[in-house]
Parts: structure tokens; sequence; C-alpha cells
């Protein structure tokens, strides 16, 4: 008797070059979890994962999924220019995104960033007084200016107030131009905002020129690199090149979409890896693709194994023994069996076994000290939860991450990317 083949019931799908760094190695620990409750019968779910920027995706697909057989899609054809699923189409038939690179030499960054924007807003709106121009203009209108900090944004912030607006009025009278652009709607796209603004604020990249509410600038950090998807822009301001060249990629394509986008790469001439881009900007540009770097995630290293195995413990166990479940289940630790004991303890072993199978030893004796610190805390006197907001009344085995936490409780991470927490750091004078 053949068991008949079924499909798995569930189909995940991820942009594999976001998972990567401390988001990754989190994310690729919780997965164990996670991949636990999507199985059906016994088969584990089908995970079909999207990546435009990414070299060693079966590297990477072992870490987060714990996948060692993985298939590329679409596979290579017999020709580069043309594989069956992609062709490649010449620029001159249909336009798709052109680079620039400036590089001030004997002059600050601000004063040519403040050059730069000047020109390129005013050009904009002089163009868009034009008959001609129109019904082409509308994608180069407003102006999405990228930052590597929230400190050189913050630079521009103020530039935007004052001394942009000062030199487009100088360039007006120098070229003789009938009308000044004035810059009514700015708007900032960074953490330092609420994130329910977030989308408000993408809402109203949207505007098209000829409403009196369109954006004329949108300054951002390395936010919109995912997820911005407005297929009206058509202009982009870099200033400083990203630390990874993939970063650089899925900042750009933000712009270019429906329209031909045009980037503005300014350089920082006394960065050394910034002149290196900029003399190498034609050949660079021409391979980006080339230069991606091997993206990194860790699921079981020992400083992630601190932040989150204990997490992946008490998931598991609530989720496998109903018992256990509730938050006063907590104080119910003694009566986890052996037997149930070693089944959380393989679900994670196995996992370990493809990932990371040096980590295993450590990992399980860590597992086994969290499990006697849970027992001891049981036994005391205050009743034990999973996590209550104060402990007047109870004792708590999970605390938040960056709180302070006594010896038995446990840190716990409410988000996959603040693995570490801030340090403030105060300056003490003496009198």
């Amino acid at each position: 008797n053949i068991r008949p083949f079924l499909p798995p019931e569930l189909i995940i799908q991820d942009e594999l070059h976001l998972i990567t760094g401390p988001l990754g190695t989190v994310y690729g620990a919780y997965e164990t979890i996670i991949e636990d409750m999507c199985i059906h019968d016994g088969i584990k779910p089908k995970y079909v994962v999207s990546t435009a920027t990414i070299k060693n995706a079966e590297a990477q697909t072992r870490c987060l999924y714990a996948r060692k057989n993985t298939t590329q899609f679409p596979p290579n054809g017999f020709e580069i220019g043309d594989s069956f699923f992609i062709r490649e189409i010449s620029v001159e038939d249909d336009p798709f995104r052109k680079y620039v690179g400036v590089c001030a030499h004997g002059q600050s960054v601000k004063t040519a960033l403040l050059r730069v924007y000047a020109i390129i807003l005013q050009a904009a709106y002089t163009y868009s007084l034009q008959d001609e121009y129109k019904d082409v203009i509308d994608p180069y209108y407003s102006l999405v200016g990228y930052f590597n900090s929230i400190r050189e944004l913050g630079g521009a912030v103020r530039l935007l107030q004052d001394d942009i607006p000062k030199r487009i009025y100088r360039i007006k009278n120098k070229y003789g131009l009938d009308k000044q652009r004035y810059l009514n709607h700015n708007v900032e796209i960074t953490s330092r905002m609420s994130s329910y603004k977030i989308p408000e604020k993408l809402n109203q990249l949207e505007t098209t020129c000829d409403s009196k509410d369109c954006l004329d600038t949108a300054i951002a950090t390395n936010m919109i690199a995912v997820g911005m998807d407005v297929d009206r822009l058509g202009l982009m301001v870099v200033t400083g090149h990203p630390k990874q060249n993939s970063e650089y990629i899925q900042a750009t394509s933000r712009i270019g979409r429906s329209y031909p986008g045009l980037v503005v790469t300014l350089y920082n001439p006394y960065r050394p890896r910034d002149l290196s881009h900029y003399e190498n900007f034609t050949g660079y540009h021409a391979q980006l693709y080339r230069f991606v770097e091997g993206t990194t995630a860790t699921p079981f290293s020992a400083r992630a194994r601190d932040r989150v195995l204990h997490a992946l413990v008490i998931s598991a166990i609530r989720l496998h023994f109903p018992e256990f479940a509730s938050n006063d289940g907590a104080a119910a630790i003694d009566k986890l069996t052996d037997e149930q004991l070693n089944e959380v303890k393989a679900l994670i072993m196995n996992r370990l076994n493809i990932i990371k199978p040096s980590a295993k030893a450590d990992a399980e004796h860590e597992i086994d000290d969290f499990i006697s610190n849970w027992k001891l805390l049981a036994t005391q006197s205050k009743g034990l939860r999973y996590y209550v907001y104060t402990t007047k009344m109870y004792n708590r085995l999970m605390n938040t991450y960056g709180e302070v936490c006594t010896d038995l409780e446990k840190p716990t991470l409410r988000s996959m990317r603040d693995v570490e927490s801030a340090a403030n750091m105060f300056y003490y004078t003496e009198d």
C-alpha cells in the first residue's frame, strides 16, 4: 500500500533579502515553533521564498528554514539574454533607471546637497509650467531624499527650511526664470515619527503634481528601502553610499517602477569608500548585482540562544500541552513528564542537527538549566505566571527585554528587531 502524496496545505512566502542580521537570527530561531505549528499529517509546509538581492540563498535557506533541498526559480537558461522566463530588453526600447554620480571636491557635503536639491527641485517646477512637459513631469515633481542615518537627515531638514529655498531664489534670478518654486509640503519618513503616521505619509506620495497637496520632498532613512511601493515616484537623491550594496539596490528600486527613474547619488569626497564608488561609478553600476554581499543569520549561536532559547521552550510547551497553555500554567511545571520534556527537546535538537550540530550539547544543557530554574521559581510562596505587569502578587517567568529583571526572570524580546537594547550614557562633571 503506497500512501498517496499529500501536498502541503500551507505555502509561506517571504523576501529572503530582508531576513538577515539580528532580525534573521531571531526569526530563524522562532521559525522552529512556527514550522511545528504548520505541520499537517506529518507533512512540513512548503516555502516559496522570493528574493531580489542575495548571493548565498541556499545557505540562508538552511539557516532560516532548516531545509537542505532548495530549488531556484527561474532556472538558468541557455542564453543570458533570453532564459525563456526572463528576456533582456534594451534600455533604449524601455528606459528603466538612470544613475548620476555627484562628488564635489573642495566643498562640504551640505553645500553640495543644498545645490543639488535646489537645482533639481526648481528644474522640475520649471518644466511643469511648460505645456509640452505637463504630461510627463509628474514622476519627477516629488523628490525622495535617502540618508544613511538620522543625523545626516537632520541636517537636510534644516537646509530644506532655510538654505535650499534661498538657493532656489538665487537660481531663479541667475537664469531669469519666471517663477520660483516654494517648498510648502515636506515630509520625513523615519523612526522618529509614530508608526501609525507612516502609511499616511506614504499615501501623500501618491498625490500628483496637479494637486495643491502634492509633496515637494520626502526625506527618509532605510525605512523606505522596503515596503514603499509607490509607482508614481521617479526621482531620488541618495546622500552617501549605503553601507551595503543590497541596501543601495533596494532603496533606489523604490523609484522608476512605472516610469523611467533618475537616481542622483551624492558622494562624500572625504570618505574613502564613497570616493572609490565615485571613481568606479560606471563599472560599478553596470554590474550592480554582482557586488551584493552575502547575507548572514546565526539562529543558534551562543548570544542568540541567550535571547530566544527559553522563549522557544515556553512556546513549545504551551502549544503542545494544553494544561500549560494558560497564564497560570507556568506554576504547574512540576507536572511536566520526562517524555514531554524530551519531546520539546527533540523539536529543537532536530533543527539544530541541520543548522548548527556543534551547538547541540550546549543548547541541551541550557534547556535543562532553564527548566530547573523554572521549577525552582514555581516552589516559591508567590504564585507563578508566564508574565504579569507587576510582581506584587505573582512571580513571573518572563519580563520585557530591556527592563530590570531579577535573577530568575528571563528577559524576552517583544520585537525581532530590538535584539540589543540601547545604552544610556551620562556625563558627570566634578564641581
